[in-house]
Order: C-alpha cells, then structure tokens, then sequence
C-alpha cells in the first residue's frame, strides 16, 4: 500500500472540501435560478382570494375563494378562523361582496356563459346559510324582459344605497320607465322590494339618510356631458350642475350636510364639498395634498372615511385622525409597496389591507389601528414570488415637463451584465404604480429590465402633468417616453441594442407610434388589440375619441396624423399584433397587418377568441407566452 503524506492528506481535503463547496454553490445557484424562474401561469392566473369583507361589529369575516373556476364564498368567525356559513357558486362568478349587517350579505354574480353583463344580486342571511333572492315582487319595466339577456342586465345592475337596520330594509336603486333609476326598498330577510321614488327619466343615481329617506337625487344630461344634483327638502331643489358627467364620484359628510364630489372637470387636487342647505361649495377637505385624489372611501351608507390620492405610491388619507396615523405608520413599514385600505368594521378599530409591489403580488391583511398589530390573511397569487425591485423615478422631459416613472429590476439582475429593457406604456386613463402589474412583473422576473413611464395627460399626479401639452400628433408623449430612456441608459447598465415596447388598447397604440417615430430605439414591439386607424370608428364613439384625442376637435388632418397605420413605411421594429376576434378594433388590427406587409415590415398577426372579450386566465397565459417568445426571437 503507498502512504500518502500529512501535507497531501491536507491538500486533498481542501480540495474535496473545495470540490464539494463548488458543488453546492452550483447546486445553490440551479435552485435558485429554478425558484426565481418564473412561470407564465402563475402571473396570468385569476386571483384565488378576493373580495375580503369585514362586518360592521368586526366579528365577521367573508370572502371570495376561486379554485379550478368554481367561486366560493367563505365567512368565517374572525376570533378563531372558524368556518360559520358560506356556499359554492359553480355556474356563475362572484364578483361583489359586502356586509349589509351583521348577519346579512350582499353579493353579486356575473354568468360569462351567456353574458358578461351583471346576471343576479342576492341577500345571504349568515344565520340561516340562505340566499334570498333580492327585488322579488317589484313591480318595474325591467321585470317585461322574461327571458335571455336583457333581463339578466336589467335584474342584475342594482346599486345599494344605503341600510337601515332598525327597519331592516335596504335602499337601492332598479331601472324603471323609461331607462332611468328608480329608488326602492328591500325587506332584508324576503328580498321583496317596493318603489320609495320615482325619479325623472334623466334619474341615474340616489344617495339616502340613515333612515333610507331619499336624500339626493343623480341626474345626468347626456345630451350636454353634465350631471346634475338636487336635494331633496319638502320637495327636489337644485343643488349643483358639473360637466363631463362620466367621471364624476361623490359621497356623504359623516353628518350628512354636506356632498363631497371629485373628477370631472373640477379640481383634481381637491374635494369639492357642497352644503345641502344653501349649496355653498368649499375645497377645504385635504386641499393641502399635492397629488390628485382619485376616490373616497365610504362606509355602508356612502358616508366619507377617506379620499384616495394618486401617484406612483397611492395614498389613503382618513378623516379620523388616530385611524389616519395608523395608516400612515403601516405604509412607511413598506416602501416599496401600495398599501390599499379593503374594508373596515364600524370604528375601523380592525380593518383589512392589501399590500402589493415588492413585498408581495398582493397580500391580504388584518390590520388593528389601535395595537397596530399585522395579521397576514391571504395572498391573492400565492405562486407569484421574488417580485421586482420598485425605483421610482422622475426625469425631465425636452420641453421641462417633469415625468414620474417606475422602473423594475430583476431579482436575479448581475451588476456586470448590462440588462435589457422593455417599455411599457400603460392604457387611457390608467397610472403606473409600484402594485403588481401582471406584465410588468412577469418580464422584470424574466430578466428584463421594464419601464413604466406616466406620460403627460396621465392623471394621478396633478394639473401640470394632466394637461400638459401632448403635441399635435402626440408627438409630446413620444417624447416623453424617449426621454425616459435616455435618462435610464445614463443611469443603469442597459444593454440599447435589446429595447421593446408592450402594450394593451391605448398603450398598444402609444408603442406602435413610439416604434414609428424612434425607428433605430426599437429591435421589437408587441401590441394587444391596439387602435392604430382613428378612421376605423362609428360616428357614435366620437365623443369619447374627441376625450383620448383632444386634438380632433376643429382640424381635419388630425385623424390621420394620429393614426399608427399611416406610418407603416417608417417602422423598422419587428412588430407582433394580437387581438381577440370579439375586439372593438379586431379590424383595425387586422388592416394594421396588412399595411406593415404591403409595406415589406417583418410582422407577425396572433388572433384569438375569448367569451365576450373577457381575458380569462388561459387566455392572459397565452397572450404572455406569445409575448414571451416572440422578444426572444
């Protein structure tokens, strides 16, 4: 047998060591390669937990739980999870959830069988574990439609006012003569309905008192974009007129005095409060925020909690001011996440959030606002992991308009590999934030680096940026988004010879013009149901084509200028068009393919067909793999 010396015993152990410590970093280094690889169906999948609801005594606890397509509605006892009432819903989704009372749930459901429109509203007595159906024995117009889906739409589209639990009826609204919105009551434990008031045939809306009397009264003029509210005292008195009657929100003062109203054509950095005795108006309700407030906050009976703000993180501020502070709190504890306030029980003591962007997809929690105390409920997309580093950027564009932006970076990113990009203009009226964004999330998590910039007009971020400039052929907005990557490549390793440009509806068509413009930024584009021919519309859209296209109104030319499919000779991108058959612009689409042929462009069309235009989750699963392959090409 030959000996082998100490010193080389030595050696060979380091370099066994060695071998095995080679060994387990590759092994280390697979694993986490393999765990951080993300897979398409996990970020294309509907969201398994949604809909959480807390009850007014916050004892209660209800929410919609979707596993292998079938809906179910869980209530639980909140002391110790414990199951108290709840049914299954195979044939139709549960789309809202909201406690009544204690006892009593409201909850609708949308059948994509048939229709996609609203398919059924019902009360679910806790106690009993019994559905009641809701408006049994009203007597209106809508109940003529005896069949199909005219009836589903008309038995379907109920708005809940208000609750009054002494009475323990139930203040909603129900199309009547005519097509405008009656109010009526509704026993709670029979779902049987009578009319309260009749309304006028412009009637769309109510608000009540907490005795469920009709306090105001919606009115919208469509012929004139305005909407017009009046008070009832011994009898309807005008209150207010507001244009641009389509983007108007409104709630309650905890006393009821006063009617709080943001959008439309007011203010966006204000609450514009309103007195119900003289019609007096003020602004002082968080007139200090510097960002544009988006929504309130209501309890059952549409009285104020709070008024959401904008921006790259959105921002909840309550009325109370202990409940505030909590909040406020919680939200520091996650930067690089938007904390959403859910739902609450009366005093707000308990109340439920959702936290999503670098902590989580998004997470469902029970937060207490006296201990300040966290409890993880659900997660919406559990198999969603390893989210995205969140920057959230501003940059001056060419012309000194300041541009916010959030750029995301992959977990698995390497500091000597420069990344590529991908830009993502996001749709018409939408804001990109730090929240989960199933495509955004999905291509950062595949290596890539993805930019989403909130150029000019986008709402969120106050009047400068909203209604800046965009230029006779958005050209501005063009500019915008080149200027952000010009300010990422001087800031970040970015590999500039792998840029692509996504984007669904609006921020299909900004892409396929940024492809247009910046033909030498871009190697590819891909684009879901784009508008690319402003031609292509009946005569009735052109109202909502004169709102996305202000330049419309009084020029000619615009409408060509503004068109992707009369700049087909200019891309130089390989471009990827797909588009449901059921699209509004499936022939705009179609006609775009043809232009970029006819003019020798490399350009590849997907079509695919969805149940009246719903994008269910195989539908989103092969949209990304499209996408997915497609840039790697």
């Amino acid at each position: 047998m030959k000996l082998i010396s100490n010193e080389h015993k030595l050696s060979v152990r380091y370099w066994l060591r060695l071998t095995v410590t080679i060994i387990l970093v590759a092994i280390s280094a697979s694993a986490l390669a393999k765990d951080t690889s993300p897979e398409v169906q996990h970020y294309a999948a509907d969201w398994e937990y949604q809909g959480f609801r807390i009850s007014p005594n916050g004892e209660t606890l209800a929410y919609i739980n979707r596993q292998r397509g079938e809906d179910n509605v869980v209530v639980l006892n909140l002391s110790d999870m414990s199951l108290k009432a709840g049914f299954n819903s195979p044939d139709a989704n549960v789309v809202q959830l909201s406690f009544l009372t204690n006892d009593h749930l409201i909850v609708g459901v949308v059948d994509y069988r048939r229709t996609k429109v609203g398919r059924d509203q019902f009360i679910f007595n806790i106690k009993k574990n019994k559905k009641i159906k809701l408006n049994w024995g009203a007597q209106v117009s809508a109940n003529s439609f005896s069949r199909g889906w005219m009836r589903d739409l008309f038995r379907g589209n109920i708005p809940i006012y208000g609750i009054d639990e002494n009475s323990a009826k139930l203040a909603m609204g129900q199309f009547d003569k005519f097509r405008s919105t009656a109010l009526y009551l509704a026993d709670l434990e029979t779902g049987k309905s009578s009319l309260l008031e009749r309304g006028t045939r412009q009637t769309r809306s109510w608000m009540v008192d907490r005795e469920n009397n009709p306090l105001i009264r919606i009115d919208r003029d469509e012929d004139n974009n305005k909407i017009n509210f009046f008070v009832k005292k011994n009898k309807w008195q005008f209150l207010i007129t507001l244009e641009d009657m389509w983007d108007i929100r409104w709630s309650l003062s905890e006393n009821q005095d006063k009617l709080h109203i943001l959008g439309g054509k007011l203010d966006f950095s204000s609450v514009l409060s309103v007195s119900l005795s003289d019609g007096s108006t003020e602004t002082s309700l968080f007139a200090d925020m510097d960002r544009d407030a988006s929504n309130f906050v209501n309890n059952r009976n549409d009285q104020i909690l709070g008024v959401v703000y904008g921006g790259l993180k959105p921002y909840t501020r309550f009325i109370d001011a202990k409940i505030n502070s909590a909040f406020e709190r919680l939200s520091k504890s996650f930067p690089g996440s938007e904390l959403g306030y859910v739902s609450g029980e009366d005093s707000l003591e308990k109340i439920i959030v959702s936290i999503s962007g670098e902590n989580s997809a998004f997470d469902y929690f029970l937060f207490n606002t006296s201990t300040l105390s966290l409890t993880r409920l659900k997660s919406a997309l559990p198999k969603v992991k390893h989210m995205a580093k969140r920057e959230l950027l501003t940059y001056m564009s060419s012309d000194g308009t300041t541009i916010p932006a959030v750029l995301r970076l992959p977990v698995t990113a390497n500091a000597n590999t420069k990344i590529p990009l991908i830009v993502i203009p996001h749709g018409y009226g939408e804001t990109s934030s730090i929240r989960f964004e199933r495509e955004a999330d999905f291509f950062s998590a595949k290596g890539y680096a993805v930019f989403s910039p909130n150029y000019r007009s986008t709402d969120g971020f106050g009047f400068e940026l909203r209604n800046a400039d965009m230029g006779l052929k958005n050209d501005l907005i063009l500019q915008d988004i080149d200027d952000g990557i010009e300010f990422l490549s001087q800031h970040h390793s970015l590999d500039m010879t792998k840029i692509y440009a996504i984007g669904y509806g609006y921020g299909g068509y900004l892409a396929l013009l940024s492809a247009a413009n910046y033909p030498n930024r871009y190697k590819s584009v891909a684009v879901v149901d784009p508008i690319t021919d402003l031609t292509d519309f009946p005569d009735h859209y052109r109202r909502v084509l004169n709102e996305i296209f202000p330049q419309l109104e009084g020029s000619d030319a615009a409408i060509q200028d503004l068109s992707p499919i009369n700049y087909a000779s200019q891309f130089a991108a390989h471009v990827l068009l797909i588009s449901d058959k059921k699209s509004y612009y499936h022939s705009q689409v179609k006609n775009m393919n043809k232009r970029l042929k006819s003019e020798s462009k490399n350009v590849r069309l997907e079509v695919f067909k969805t149940k009246h235009g719903i994008r269910d989750g195989k539908v989103r699963e092969k949209v990304l793999e499209e996408i997915d392959d497609f840039l790697q090409m």
